[in-house]
């Protein structure tokens, strides 16, 4: 099927895609005050993964996938487990907008990684710019002073720069492996059936599940279950099968700038100026990095 061009609506959907991913930081980061991150991020997968079956079973979906394909999901799964794991610790330590501008660098890391494995992805000038741009932001990120965090507010930006790499390989899992062939749904349920046992597991490694939480933390867990992890990642798989995918992931440098501004209003966390210089830098390069030349798009 020929894919579309991003058209105004598809627009409107990347557009509120973005915010709602955006949206999931300030979530994780509410919800960490009441929940353990590690046991939160097992709840998350738990109700994702029945929202998902929910919506299988009433769009009459075989839920389970092939035999073939239960090797490259496991992984899938196992990459998707450990990206949340540090995604959710890093937010116990950092700030929203360092974890957001250092975590949706991921197109950075993927580019560079798809150079070497995937013969069709070469780099380009304008890629390779993007790439130095990005990567400039990233390095003002982590490198810019600890105002008002935790002390080991660095343990929690390196802990978003592995969770991008971890997200970076999920997506390169999902390129070179036979699931690349398997339903949106089918690639969602492999994450969420996988990744709940093994952060149920390494949740306990922590000395308490709760933290007194309240009536808000469980609406930001259920939030992230329903909103995030099932009805977010289906409405980006679709999005990728109907438009081209180099105009779907030029939409990329919008989440890490509502998640900044969202961080603004929603905890006033303050947007310093090395801050807003690397969230540019980012924005640019990622525009840069996924932006096709027509006649490639």
């Amino acid at each position: 099927m020929q894919k579309l061009p991003v058209d105004l609506k598809g627009s409107g959907y990347l557009i509120f895609l973005s915010m709602l991913l955006a949206s999931n930081q300030i979530a994780i980061k509410v919800g960490n005050q009441g929940f353990d991150p590690v046991f939160m991020a097992a709840g998350r997968s738990l109700i994702g993964l029945l929202a998902l079956l929910v919506w299988m079973y009433f769009r009459n979906l075989l839920v389970f996938p092939l035999k073939t394909n239960f090797i490259p999901g496991f992984f899938l799964g196992f990459f998707f487990a450990m990206e949340f794991w540090c995604l959710f610790r890093s937010l116990d330590y950092t700030s929203v907008a360092r974890a957001s501008i250092i975590f949706y660098s991921m197109p950075v890391w993927l580019a560079l990684i798809a150079h070497f494995v995937l013969p069709n992805e070469r780099l380009n000038l304008n890629r390779i710019l993007g790439l130095a741009l990005a990567i400039a932001g990233v390095f003002i990120t982590v490198s810019s002073p600890n105002t008002g965090l935790s002390e080991k507010y660095f343990l929690g930006d390196i802990l978003a720069l592995l969770a991008a790499f971890l997200w970076a390989l999920i997506a390169l899992t999902v390129r070179i492996s036979t699931l690349a062939n398997e339903r949106a749904e089918t690639q969602l349920f492999f994450q969420l059936a996988i990744s709940l046992p093994i952060l149920l597991v390494l949740s306990n490694l922590s000395p308490t599940f709760l933290r007194e939480p309240n009536l808000s933390h469980f609406i930001s867990l259920s939030y992230q279950g329903i909103c995030v992890a099932a009805f977010g990642f289906l409405l980006w798989f679709w999005l990728v099968k109907k438009y081209s995918a180099s105009g779907v992931a030029s939409f990329a440098f919008l989440t890490p700038v509502f998640s900044v501004l969202l961080a603004n209003i929603t905890l006033n966390e303050a947007i310093e100026s090395s801050i807003f210089l690397a969230l540019i830098l980012v924005s640019i390069g990622l525009y840069l990095i996924n932006k096709r030349n027509s006649k490639t798009s």
